[in-house]
């Protein structure tokens, strides 16, 4: 007995099953629970058998495939070691330019940076010129009129 047969013979009994008494749901029937359970084993042990039967068979099957393809995966060996050589090559000088690149796009930021800066600076230097002449001259008036006040006084001492 085939496996979908044994599964068409529970589709049936499902099929033909009787619906309970006090329940109105047409998809709820009565089925011999035993029945069922055999059937399942039988399922399971004839999907193993397969199984079993199939990885033997596969297994044979690459046992033979690998004695026939020795040879050939020496010379695949070979020539992946040469691609696997050429492609590291490959992927080491693209490395290489990537970094180059990088570099090159750091220098250019780290001058924008730099310029901006000397700029800032600059714009500092002639404010603070600004202010030290603001404070030079400041300090002159405060001492003229320090000086004047003084004077003031000594004359309304006199």
């Amino acid at each position: 007995m085939e496996i979908i047969e044994l599964l068409e013979e529970l589709e049936t009994a499902i099929l033909q099953g009787k619906r309970p008494l006090m329940n109105n749901n047409p998809n709820i029937v009565m089925v011999d629970k035993q029945e069922f359970v055999d059937v399942i084993d039988v399922i399971k042990k004839m999907i193993n058998e397969k199984y079993q039967a199939l990885k033997a068979n596969l297994a044979d099957d690459q046992i033979v495939d690998l004695n026939n393809q020795k040879p050939q995966l020496y010379k695949n060996k070979k020539i992946a070691e040469q691609y696997d050589d050429l492609e590291a090559k490959q992927i080491i000088e693209n490395a290489r330019q990537e970094a180059l690149e990088i570099k090159k796009e750091i220098d250019d930021f780290s001058q924008k940076v730099l310029q901006n800066l000397k700029l800032a600076v600059t714009k500092c230097k002639g404010r603070l010129v600004k202010l030290d002449t603001i404070i030079d001259m400041t300090q002159e008036r405060m001492d003229k009129t320090a000086f004047y006040t003084e004077k003031v006084e000594e004359s309304n001492l006199e």
